[in-house]
């Protein structure tokens, strides 16, 4: 499926847009954070990003600030996104508990298997931490990785959500499993290079004056930054009923995202990691 799916967007690939290729360093949003981009990655800015994604037949958000490929082998993409939701408090970092959690989202898919067999949508299981939950109280990010299954088929949702003085900027991994091993550290490595700039990290939060989200380090594991918001007003009972929902979304977006990518750079660059930016430039924006 994931062959038949990668020749289909190869050939329906838009020639114009322009990725940069690193080593480059890139700004993302509206000076809101810096990447280091490295050599054999491509960087989308947020207007080519939402192409990619609404031309994968997913409605994008708007809260796409950017992407990268691999663009050697293809093994894996990076999707960025910003939620200013508010400042999120990390007080409950030392109360993150990964087997309740994971008890939580098992919980959520019976009542959400039920709406998806109503629309013909499989069912979801919700089989293991692919990686725990864990915070980074220096940095402040929290990564995480879950697997699940649907349709006989396995589900990742691999984030790093990084706090900022107001919001959270996440990078989620789109992989296929059989390559999460390859790509993890590799993708690891691109988030290190990135960082809020000066007056956008969480500790330039100032109390009294900056919105607060109301929402912990666990709210936004369970339901995603805007779900969480979502969940805090009353709006879902369960922060896991729509993530796991949101689960098969996003293996959608991925299989389709990677798919656009990699005809891109067949078109761009065929398939070359080494190939100079298309305009020659070694600095770009990714607002």
């Amino acid at each position: 499926m994931l062959v038949v799916l990668l020749v289909h967007a190869a050939s329906a690939a838009p020639a114009p847009l322009k990725p940069q290729m690193g080593p480059v360093t890139v700004t993302l949003g509206d000076n809101l954070a810096t990447l280091k981009v490295p050599k054999g990655f491509g960087f989308f800015g947020k207007d080519d990003t939402i192409k990619l994604v609404s031309q994968g037949g997913v409605k994008a958000s708007g809260n796409e600030i950017g992407a990268l490929v691999k663009a050697d082998d293809n093994d894996f993409a990076m999707l960025l996104r910003y939620e200013a939701i508010g400042h999120v408090r990390d007080d409950d970092a030392s109360k993150l508990d990964a087997n309740a959690m994971l008890n939580d989202f098992k919980e959520g898919t019976a009542e959400a298997n039920e709406e998806r067999k109503k629309n013909g949508v499989p069912p979801l299981e919700v089989i293991r931490w692919t990686k725990p939950p864990a915070y980074d109280a220096t940095r402040h990010f929290i990564t995480y990785g879950l697997e699940a299954r649907s349709a006989g088929e396995p589900v990742l949702n691999c984030d790093t959500q990084m706090l900022g003085r107001s919001g959270i900027l996440t990078v989620k991994l789109i992989t296929s499993p059989e390559k999460l091993e390859k790509a993890q550290p590799q993708a690891d490595t691109v988030i290190k290079a990135l960082e809020f700039k000066e007056g956008q990290r969480y500790t330039d939060f100032q109390p009294g004056k900056d919105k607060d989200s109301g929402v912990g380090l666990r709210d936004i594991v369970l339901g995603g930054a805007g779900i969480a918001l979502a969940s805090k007003l009353g709006l879902f009972a369960k922060f896991g009923k729509l993530l796991i929902w949101l689960l098969v979304a996003f293996k959608k977006v991925g299989i389709l995202i990677i798919a656009a990518f990699v005809g891109l750079f067949k078109k761009l660059f065929g398939g070359r990691a080494d190939t100079p930016p298309p305009d020659g430039s070694n600095d770009a924006s990714g607002g």
